[in-house]
Order: C-alpha cells, then sequence, then structure tokens
C-alpha cells in the first residue's frame, strides 16, 4: 500500500485516521497511524491527536504506554514554539541561572574587597551551581532540540555566566537558523521514514495545519531576542579562546606536587613494602625455621638409641638358650629365658593381620628391626653433619657444635667379662668374674659410631651365648645410654636458646621497625599534609590575586554586569559593595578589614580533606605496619613455642620405651647369678629407673598435650595436630557388631593412642610392683604375657600408630605451622593496599575537583577584556605556570601584607572571634594596655574590659550570638588606669559576620589639652562674669556683638559711703581699697542670694545693682521686695564691716522701681553692662537725698511692698530735680 501512487500525499493519513474512527480500540492501528504521522514534522497536532485518542480509548500495556512517550518525545523534538510546559522550565532554570549570577557577582564583589580568603568557599559554590544549571540545560536542550527559545537561553547563560564565547558563538549561529525555520538537529523520524518508504514525499503537499512561531516571552530575559551586538563576534574572541584553552591546560604546582607526594607515598610506603614483603616472607620464614630440622635430627637420634636398646634386649631374650631358675630356688623352674616371638605368640590369635610399622624396619621380627634401627642411627648422623657450619659465630650454636663435636663427654667401655676357673653359668660371686673399664673423654658422633658398631656386632652372632649380657656390646650400650640422653637433653636446650635468643632478637628488631616505621610515616605525612596545605593556599592566593591585581573600574564593570533586580536579591549574598569606584587608600583599608576579620576563620575544604585524608591514610600505614611487622614477630613467637614440642614427642616415646625396656631386664637382674645382670644395672637401679623414665615420659607427653603455661608454651594440638588420633586402626573397631575381647591382644587392639600409652604405663607400673610390693618378690618370668603384650602394645600400637606418624611429620608440621602465616600476611597487607589505594583515589578526584574549581577561577578573567588581561604582568606569570613571581603591585598585596600594617598601625587593633575570645592582638594594644600579647591571646574581651574605670563596655555584647547577628558595634570613650595615671581612649567595635574587631585611640593628650583649654575658657568666662551678668557671659564670649534687650519693668538700688571722699583722704590707700572690696565682696554675696538680683557696676564707692532685669517671668512686687531686703541686708555688711576694720562707716541707700528699661553690653574690647531709663536717674535721687544708714525709697516701691513684712515711714516731700516727690524710709519688720 506504501508504494502504491493513490498512498502518497495525505492518502495514507486520511486512511488510518478512518481506520482508527473505524478500530478505536486496535493497538496497531493506532500505531501504523502514529508511524506514518511522524515522518512528517507539519503533522505535530496530529501526533497530538493521535495521544489524545489512544488515551481516550484507554489503550493499556508497557507497548501502548511506550508509544506514548515516544509520541511526546517527536513533538518535543520538533516544538518551535513556547509552549506551557516548556515555558515552566525556562522559568525554573531561569532562577537558577539568576542563583549563578548572583554566586559570580558576588565573587567579583570580594575581588573588588580584595577579600580572598572568603573567595574560595563561593568559587566552589558558584562553580557546582553553574555545572549544575548546565547539566539542566542539556537535558532541555535533549528535549527540544530545535526551539529557538532554549538556544537563546543557553546562548545567554554561556555568554554572560560560563563566559565561554566561543560555545556561545556556536549556539548564537544555531540560534539564528533556528529563527529562520531551520532546524539544527536531524530530524530522525522524518529521516529515518522516507528512507524506509522511499515513494513518499519528502513534504507534505496539502498541510493540514502550518506550523506557527510563537513570539511569547517568558518572564525572565533569557528568552528575548538576541540583538545584532549581542550576537556579534567579539573582536578578542581567539585571543579568549587562546586564553581558555591555556587556563584549562595548565599545571598548578601544588595539585601536580599533591598527586607526587600522595602516589608516591602510596608507591614508597605501601605497594613497595608489600612486593618486599611477600618476596622475603617466605625466604624469612625458611630463614627462621632452619634450626628446626636440626633440632629434630638430634632429638630423633635419641630416640633410635634407645629403640635400638631395646631391640637389642628383645633380640637377645628371644634367642638365649632356654634358662630357668634352678632347683632349690624359691623360684624353681620358673622361665628366664628365651621370651616367646611375634610369630609365635601373636599372629595364632590375630583376627587379622597386623602390619609392621617403617619406624621398625616394616617387620616384627627383632633381627630385622636391629638392622633397620643400624641403618637409621647411619643416615641420621649424616643429618646432624651441617650443624657443623649452621650459624657459625653464635653463641649457643657454638655450644651445640661444642656439645656435638668436641672430646668432652666421658664414656665408660667395659671390656667383655673375663671368667675364673670357678665360674659357671649359675655363679653369683662376683669374685668368679674379672670387669675391666675404660674412662675416656670422647665426642659425641663417635659415641653414636660406637653404637652403630656394637649393633653390628650383635648381628653377626651366629648364636647368642648364654653370657650375652656380660658383653660389651650390651654393657656399653646401655650403661652409655643416660650420657647420650643428657648430652641429647643439653644439645636440645641449647638449640632453644638459640631459638629464644633469635625470637628475641626479632622481637627486638619488629619492635624497633614497627615504632619506626610509625614515627616515620607520622612525620612524613605530618609533613606532607603541612606542606601541601601550605603549597596549596599559597598557589591559591596567587590565583586569586590575578582577580584582585585587575584594575577596580573593570572589576565594578564587571560586577554591575551581574546585578539582578529581585527582591531577594539580597539572600544571595553577605555584604554589597558601593558602586562607586574607591579611592586607592580605601581599597587598602576595605582589604585590611576584610584579610583581618577573615584571618583565622577561613578553613578550606581542600586543607580539611587533606587533613582527614593523610590521617585516614596514616592510620591505614599504621595498621599495615603493625599488621605486617606484627605477622613476623608473631613468626618467631611461634617458632619458640612450637620448636620444643620436637623434643618433648620425642622425649616421650623415648623415656616410655626405656621404662619398657628395663622391665625386660628386671629378670635377669633378679636372677640368682651375676651373668644376667648387665654391670651396673642391680635391681635396685633397674627399678629406680624404671620409675625415672616413667615420670619423665609423663610430664613430656603432658606438655606435648596439654603445653607449658609457666614457660608460655602452648599446645602441640594448636598446630594442627590431634593427639587423640588413633591411626591405622582396624576396620572392625569402627564395627557396631564388634564382639567383646577374647584375648589380651584385643583389649588394646581398638585403643587410642593415649589410652593405649597410659594403658602400657599400668601394666609397668603392676609389673614393677609386683615384685617390689609382694613378700616373697615375686617376679615375672620371661615369657609372661604382661611383658610380651607390652613390648608389642608399645612398638606397634603406641608407636606405629601414633608416635612414628607424628615424628616423621612433627618437623614439616612446624615448618608448615610457620609457613601458614606467609598467605595471612599477603592477605592482610594487599587487603591494607587496596584500602590506601581506594583513600588515595578518592583524594585524588578531590583534589582534580578542586584544581577544577581554581581553572574556573581563573576562566573568571574571560569575563574582562582581554588587554587588560594580558597587560598585567602578574596573571601573565601565573598562566604561564610562574607561581612562584612575586609582583609588587599593591593591589596584589595578600594576607602578610595587611596582618603586617595592622600589626605596625598606630592604634591598637585587636580581633576576635564571635564568642568574643581574642585572636589576634597588634603592637600597639600590648603598649597601650601594658598587657602581654600572649596574656591577651585566647582570653575573653570581658576580661579586658574590666580595666575601663567608667563601666565594663562588651559585659552584654556576647550574650546571645543570634542578637550579635543584629549589632553592627558601637564607639565610646572610656578612661582606665595606668601607672597612677588616667588614660583615655576612644574605643570603637566592629561586627562582622566571621569575626569582630575592636580599635582604640589613646586620645589622653588630647583630652588634656582639651581640659586645659576648657580650664582657661572657664577664667575667661569668670572674669567676664565678674564684669558682665552671667546670663550675658556666653554670649559675650560666642562674638556675638550687638547684645540688648528690653525690660518691662525693673528696680534699681543705688548705695554709697557717706563722707566717702574725706575718709578716704586721711586713710592710706591700702586699707581704702581693702575697705572697698570687702564691702563689695559682701554686696555680691548679697547680690547673689537673690534671684532676680543682677550687679549691674560699681563706681567708686557707690555700688549698683537691679532686680528683675533677668527674671523669667517679670513681677514688680517680687523684685522691689528682693531689692529692699539687699538694701536692708546693705546696712547689716557695714555693720559687720566697721567691726572687722575698726571704722564708723555709713551708707545711703536709695531704691526706684520703673520701666520699661533698655539693657545691653557695650564695648568689644572692655564690655560693660548698662541699662538705661528715667528710673535709673530717680533711684538715684533717692541714694543722694537718703538718709545714712536708711533705705530710702520712692513712691512706686512703697506701692509694691506695702503689706510686706518691712516697717515703711513716710518721709515727706524732698525736692529732686524733676520736682517735689514723697519718698519713705524702710526697716526690717518684726519676724513672723
Amino acid at each position: 500500500m506504501a508504494t502504491h501512487a493513490t498512498s502518497t500525499n495525505t492518502g495514507i493519513s486520511m486512511a488510518s485516521f478512518s481506520s482508527s474512527e473505524r478500530f478505536p480500540k486496535s493497538l496497531q492501528v493506532w500505531i501504523i497511524f502514529a508511524k506514518f504521522t511522524a515522518i512528517y514534522p507539519e503533522e505535530s497536532q496530529q501526533l497530538s491527536f493521535i495521544i489524545h485518542g489512544m488515551m481516550k480509548n484507554r489503550m493499556k500495556g508497557s507497548f501502548a504506554k511506550h508509544t506514548i512517550l515516544q509520541i511526546m518525545a517527536i513533538i518535543k523534538q520538533r516544538e518551535p514554539n513556547l509552549i506551557p510546559e516548556l515555558k515552566k522550565k525556562l522559568n525554573y532554570i531561569g532562577k537558577h541561572v539568576s542563583s549563578c549570577k548572583a554566586k559570580v557577582r558576588y565573587i567579583w564583589e570580594l575581588v573588588l574587597q580584595g577579600n580572598v580568603n572568603e573567595m574560595e568557599g563561593m568559587i566552589i559554590k558558584a562553580n557546582k551551581s553553574i555545572k549544575s544549571t548546565n547539566s539542566e540545560f542539556q537535558e532541555l536542550i535533549g528535549k527540544f532540540p530545535n526551539n529557538r527559545f532554549v538556544a537563546r537561553a543557553y546562548v545567554r547563560f554561556l555568554r554572560d555566566v560560563v563566559a565561554d564565547h566561543q560555545k556561545s558563538s556556536e549556539w548564537a549561529s544555531k540560534c539564528n537558523l533556528l529563527h529562520k525555520g531551520l532546524p539544527v538537529t536531524p530530524d530522525n523520524a522524518h529521516e529515518l521514514g522516507v528512507l524506509a518508504f522511499p515513494n513518499l514525499p519528502k513534504e507534505q503537499k496539502a498541510i493540514r495545519h502550518q506550523a506557527t512561531f510563537n513570539n511569547n516571552f517568558t518572564e525572565d530575559t533569557l528568552t528575548q531576542e538576541i540583538d545584532e551586538n549581542e550576537e556579534s563576534v567579539a573582536a578578542d574572541q581567539e585571543i579568549k579562546l587562546s586564553l581558555k584553552e591555556n587556563i584549562q591546560s595548565l599545571q598548578i604546582p601544588a595539585y601536580t606536587l599533591i598527586r607526587a607526594l600522595h602516589l608516591g607515598s602510596l608507591a614508597c610506603l605501601f605497594i613497595l613494602p608489600m612486593i618486599l614483603v611477600s618476596i622475603f616472607a617466605p625466604i624469612y620464614i625458611d630463614s627462621v625455621s632452619s634450626v628446626i630440622p636440626h633440632l629434630y635430627s638430634l632429638t630423633k637420634i635419641r630416640s633410635v638409641l634407645f629403640q635400638g636398646m631395646g631391640v637389642m634386649a628383645r633380640y637377645v631374650n628371644e634367642n638365649m638358650p632356654e634358662t630357668r631358675y634352678p632347683d632349690g630356688h624359691k623360684f624353681a623352674g620358673k622361665l628366664l629365658f628365651p621370651c616367646p616371638t611375634y610369630e609365635e605368640y601373636f599372629v595364632p590369635q590375630l583376627k587379622e593381620p597386623e602390619q609392621a610399622g617403617a619406624g621398625w624396619g616394616s617387620t616384627f621380627d627383632s633381627r630385622g628391626q636391629l638392622v633397620s634401627i643400624a641403618q637409621a642411627v647411619a643416615s641420621l648422623m649424616g643429618l646432624i653433619d651441617p650443624i657443623k657450619h649452621y650459624k657459625i659465630g653464635n653463641e649457643a650454636m657454638d655450644n651445640v657444635r661444642k656439645n656435638l663435636f668436641d672430646k668432652i663427654h666421658w664414656v665408660t667401655f667395659i671390656d667383655d667379662l673375663k671368667y675364673t676357673d670357678y665360674w659357671t653359668i649359675f655363679s653369683d660371686n662376683m669374685s668368679h668374674l674379672i670387669i675391666t673399664e675404660l674412662h675416656e673423654k670422647t665426642s659425641f658422633d663417635k659415641i653414636i659410631s660406637h653404637y652403630m658398631t656394637y649393633y653390628s656386632e650383635l648381628l653377626n652372632l651366629e648364636k647368642i651365648p648364654h653370657d650375652a649380657y656380660n658383653k660389651h656390646y650390651l654393657m656399653n650400650t646401655l650403661n652409655n645410654l643416660e650420657n647420650v640422653t643428657s648430652t641429647v637433653t643439653d644439645t636440645v636446650a641449647l638449640m632453644l636458646e638459640y631459638i629464644h635468643s633469635l625470637n628475641s632478637e626479632i622481637q627486638k628488631i619488629t619492635s624497633i621497625a614497627e615504632i619506626l616505621f610509625i614515627i616515620v610515616v607520622i612525620i612524613w605525612y605530618l609533613f606532607v599534609c603541612c606542606y601541601t596545605i601550605i603549597k596549596l593556599s599559597k598557589d591559591k592566593i596567587m590565583i586569586y590575586k590575578c582577580l584582585t591585581s585587575l584594575q577596580k573600574s573593570v572589576i565594578s564593570k564587571v560586577t554591575d554586569q551581574f546585578r539582578i533586580l529581585k527582591k531577594d536579591d539580597e539572600e544571595m549574598r553577605s555584604t554589597r559593595s558601593k558602586d562607586e569606584e574607591l579611592s586607592r587608600q580605601e581599597e587598602n583599608l576595605l582589604k585590611l578589614f576584610s584579610t583581618s576579620s577573615d584571618s583565622g576563620n577561613s578553613h578550606s575544604i581542600d586543607n580539611l580533606f587533606t587533613i582527614v585524608i593523610a590521617i585516614f591514610v596514616c592510620a591505614v600505614h599504621l595498621v599495615f605496619s603493625t599488621q605486617v611487622i606484627g605477622k613476623f614477630s608473631v613468626v618467631g613467637t611461634n617458632v619458640e613455642i612450637t620448636a620444643p614440642h620436637i623434643e618433648h614427642g620425642q622425649a616421650s616415646f623415648a623415656f616410655d620405651w626405656e621404662s619398657v625396656v628395663l622391665l625386660q631386664l628386671l629378670p635377669g637382674a633378679v636372677f640368682p647369678s651375676v651373668n644376667f645382670e648387665i654391670a651396673g644395672f642391680t635391681t635396685e637401679t633397674i627399678l629406680y629407673y624404671i620409675n625415672f623414665w616413667q615420670v619423665k615420659a609423663q610430664k613430656e607427653f603432658s606438655i606435648l598435650k596439654y603445653g607449658d603455661p609457666e614457660k608460655s608454651i602452648t599446645s602441640f594440638a594448636t598446630i594442627g595436630v590431634n593427639i587423640d588420633s588413633n591411626l591405622n586402626t582396624h576396620d572392625y573397631c569402627n564395627d557396631s557388631d564388634y564382639s567383646p575381647p577374647t584375648n589380651y591382644h584385643d583389649i588394646y587392639d581398638c585403643m587410642s593412642a593415649e589410652v593405649a600409652l597410659a594403658f602400657s604405663e599400668n601394666i609397668v607400673v603392676r609389673l614393677s610392683n609386683v615384685y617390689t610390693s609382694t613378700d616373697n618378690n615375686l617376679i615375672y618370668d620371661g615369657d609372661d604375657e604382661d611383658l610380651t603384650n607390652l613390648f608389642h602394645l608399645m612398638q606397634h600400637h603406641v608407636f606405629d600408630r601414633f608416635f612414628y606418624g607424628l615424628f616423621r611429620t612433627m618437623s614439616d608440621t612446624v615448618v608448615a605451622s610457620l609457613q601458614k602465616e606467609v598467605p595471612a600476611v599477603n592477605k592482610i597487607g594487599y587487603s591494607i593496599v587496596i584500602v590506601a589505594i581506594i583513600l588515595e583515589i578518592f583524594y585524588m578526584f578531590i583534589v582534580s575537583a578542586s584544581e577544577n574549581n581554581q581553572r574556573y577561577a581563573l576562566s573568571l578573567l574571560l569575563m574582562c577584556p582581554t588587554k587588560l588581561v594580558l597587560n598585567n604582568q602578574h596573571i601573565i606569570s601565573i598562566l604561564s605556570g610562574n607561581f612562584s613571581s612575586k609582583n609588587h603591585d599593591s593591589t596584589t598585596r595578600g594576607a602578610e601584607f595587611y596582618d603586617a600594617l595592622v600589626e605596625e598601625m598606630p592604634d591598637s587593633v585587636i580581633i576576635m572571634n564571635q564568642n568574643g575570645i581574642i585572636t589576634t592582638v597588634n603592637k600597639a594594644s600590648t603598649s597601650l594596655f601594658e598587657i602581654n600579647k600572649e596574656d591577651l591571646l585566647g582570653q575573653s574581651i570581658r576580661k579586658l574590659g574590666e580595666i575601663f574605670n567608667e563601666e565594663n563596655p562588651f559585659t552584654h555584647v556576647f550574650d546571645s550570638v543570634e542578637d550579635l547577628k543584629n549589632k553592627t558595634g558601637f564607639s565610646k570613650s572610656l578612661s582606665f588606669k595606668k601607672e597612677n595615671q588616667n588614660y583615655h581612649v576612644n574605643l570603637t567595635l566592629n561586627i562582622l559576620p566571621d569575626a569582630i574587631f575592636l580599635t582604640c585611640r589613646d586620645v589622653t593628650q588630647e583630652v588634656m589639652y582639651n581640659k586645659l583649654i576648657q580650664d582657661e575658657k572657664n577664667r575667661s568666662d569668670s572674669l567676664l562674669a565678674s564684669i558682665l551678668p552671667a546670663r550675658l557671659v556666653s554670649r559675650v564670649a560666642a562674638g556675638e556683638k550687638n547684645i540688648s534687650f528690653a525690660v518691662q519693668s525693673a528696680t534699681i538700688i543705688f548705695i554709697d559711703i557717706v563722707s566717702f571722699t574725706p575718709w578716704c583722704g586721711s586713710t592710706p590707700a591700702d586699707k581704702v581699697m581693702r575697705t572697698l572690696n570687702l564691702m563689695f565682696k559682701y554686696f555680691d554675696y548679697s547680690t547673689s542670694q537673690h534671684p532676680t538680683m543682677t550687679k549691674c557696676k560699681c563706681i567708686g564707692d557707690c555700688y549698683m545693682a537691679a532686680g528683675g532685669i533677668f527674671a523669667d517671668v517679670n513681677q514688680p512686687a517680687t523684685h522691689a521686695k528682693d531689692v529692699v531686703e539687699f538694701g536692708l541686708e546693705a546696712l547689716d555688711n557695714i555693720d559687720k564691716l566697721n567691726q572687722e576694720i575698726n571704722e564708723n562707716l555709713r551708707i545711703r541707700v536709695g531704691i526706684n522701681t520703673g520701666g520699661p528699661i533698655v539693657a545691653g553690653v557695650l564695648g568689644t574690647e572692655k564690655p560693660t553692662f548698662e541699662i538705661l531709663d528715667p528710673t535709673i536717674n530717680m533711684a538715684q535721687q533717692m541714694e543722694h537725698h537718703g538718709v545714712p544708714m536708711k533705705v530710702h525709697i520712692s513712691r512706686a516701691v512703697y506701692e509694691l511692698i506695702y503689706g510686706s513684712n518691712f516697717i515703711i515711714k513716710e518721709r515727706g516731700q524732698i525736692e529732686v530735680k524733676n520736682g517735689n516727690v514723697v519718698t519713705y524710709l524702710v526697716e526690717r519688720g518684726s519676724q513672723k
């Protein structure tokens, strides 16, 4: 259908649409409809109809859901308009872009302040925010690849926030294509559909719904049209591209150093040591355990010699001529020799044949066993020969060689006994025997060779003689056996001493190595941590200085580009710098306080990770050192603990076996003839040694099984040996239908090794007790059932089934127990190395992220004009990889410069944290307060506040951290006492978000100068006050020129001395002046006691004052009364004066009230207070015509004071200048 001519154009769509209407529930029809519709981009609306139809008809199943999702994805890929969903997403991303801008703006504000300490945290946040926003854009572009609104937003983001001019230019070109309606991302659905159906037209000829462009905008400016200037490629784009590539390829020395140090430490302190441990551990264990085979060979020789002695005695007893106790003896007829052989006694009664053990030559024949033992002794002699060259120079091993190969051992050589003519086989007289003994010193290896000779001599006999026990091969073998045992025991003790010294040396070396490794690792990682932090901090500061070294006008311009007009803009940052360009001095001060406030409080997250990783890696290496070195220590300890078990195991059997051998010899010693008694081994001696060897055997076996806590020896089972195991037992022993024992052999045939050993010891004790505990000293027969079974029990059921297997693998077991530490070392070591590698990989990721943040910081330079960037010497030096160059431009000065500046400031500067704890103090502080810096640092500022006289200004400042955030500080003038003198300071407390700093300026000199000036001013004011009324002094002092005012009414008083001129002429001048001075002093005092009165002037002996001139409320009656009272007081003062100077002076007092009066100050150089009005003249007339020592008042005054507490007498009319007036005389009335 698809290739038919009628299927082209819109035929398919119409047919599919018709089918969907006919079969609305058919999923296949809807899918076919969707597939063909999706080929044409113009049919996006039709696709929306298909989704609506499928959902309306409730198409279910995963295939239907998948189809709907695919259709929605295709619609979004072709969507050119700003649909609501896209608008919502763009608004959402726009908020994130605004957040990115705010963060970048804050970075530039910090750059403007020169605050490099806060810069790192904000750079990390900004870089993270930009990456997150970029990821959101990429996701949105993936959904809407051909949408011009998305492209516009992304162009602005790349250009304004990321400063990626190359990429923004590329997307600007794509935006132009999209604006013209051309797709920038291929429409795969269309292209693949046309390719699958080649006969379909590439475009619809009849377009049902023409796509339209919606030019709606979001609230954000992200999607607004890009003007021509914004789309134009910057002239310096190539330079910025080169600059960007240089930044991306820049190798920051600190990060290179960090990688080198940490990876080098990982290789040198973990990987290489672990490789060396893996190689050296097996060698070390082989070296430490090399003494084990020598120890085993030595103890094995003793065991074999004991075996040899037992087999020799059995061989002799089996082949001796038949011998019985003689007649007449209490044991007459009891058989002494021979004893039954294995074939004779055991074979007939065995349920199953027994397999002879390899330890006895794989035979039960005593002769064959002796041959095997002789061969074993010869081979063991070859095994101890390497001891001659083992650890030469070691004291313990030198003593071992001395014991084995030097002639230091006394041995006894007894020749064959010679008989006298009276000797018979039943002779019990020692005089019939001639014994020849030889004692000489010889070496241990020579003694062993003698034993080999004795074995050969015995084996070479065709017939065992009756006097075989009197032959040298038996006598010397038994008599020297104890010497051999002592020699082996002493030599083993020396070997164990060597092992102990070896372990002590190992413990010492491992302890020293462990401590040394711990110290070296701690010091190394401490060095790495400190050095990398210092280097990293310096390199970061150098990078941040690239930004601060730019011109402030450039920084301000860049900052302005990121301003966001939003209500919550203040929440995006903590402080905002001023818009205008700061002067260089202001910039340095801003940097000073920013640097000072942030020092000690800004901790880089990189430094924190560096410290944490260093601690963790150091801890891991400490575990590595202790565990790995500890394993080497454990190996030495295990050698010392397990090696003695070789001795205990061999000795346990050898000593038990020896007691069995002595039981074989006991009947011959009891026999009433010395011919069957080995020289030196009487009955008592044999019984003593039976008990002696039994006790030692039990002790050795107990240590083997249970260990020895006193000597820190653990059980042999700790290295994997089961002492209770029963090897080579018969199958019928495990049969539940096993029948009860029918013979002696069946009793012990199925016993475990330990039980069989205990059973054998019980037999030994019982047989020896039969002789020692009975009255007749009963002795068992030579063919006694107990004795025969005891010998076989020890040979086969104890030795073959247990000890032989134990002896054969003992050395290998001990060595294997040591070698199993190698896998443990490797497992622990490589596990720890893997942990260390994981930690270092994690840290490398952190380092890479930090390095990317620093590259981002450098990429901020791309926002600035390239010409200014390339002309900056510091920036060029950094971009060239030279982080050690020093730029002396003040704009690039860092914390060191400003710290030094703070230190040398003349004012006291104290910096503290949010809790008021002092963190920084400069020199001026210690000089001002005379307190050592060490005494101030770490102390609360409240303690310093206690020295101030007025108050402690810091008492409640730090009560609440939350309240502190809402405060900005305060300024106060305070004083404190130092060297009995008050010092004055201006104290200013400034509260910043991260720190608080206090400045104190010494203003003592200024206060003193001000005090002197104030004193002079006070004196000047006082002088003026003596001339002028007090209320006018301040106005005159202030330089006021025209001082005049009117008073509604006033009361004027004149006082004059009667006959002053004659008195003055007849009185000395000094007395005149003293008298006037004293009189005016009394008058001035009285004037001051009346609030309405003011002294006006003194002319000669005349005193003028007025009342009511400066009254706040002018009340004539009040000031008239005050002035009259003053006049009466003046009369009293004259009386007082006369008494003091012994004179008879009299005064006239005249008072008048009137107004208004004009008052003011006349003159500038010598100002005087004057009042002008006819009232004054009347007052003067009242004084002039007054009565001496009387107060003379006018009618106006009389009317005002009438009714007061005065005695007023009318004087009558008197003549004055203006005519006659009625006047009055006033006296003080009676007191009410």
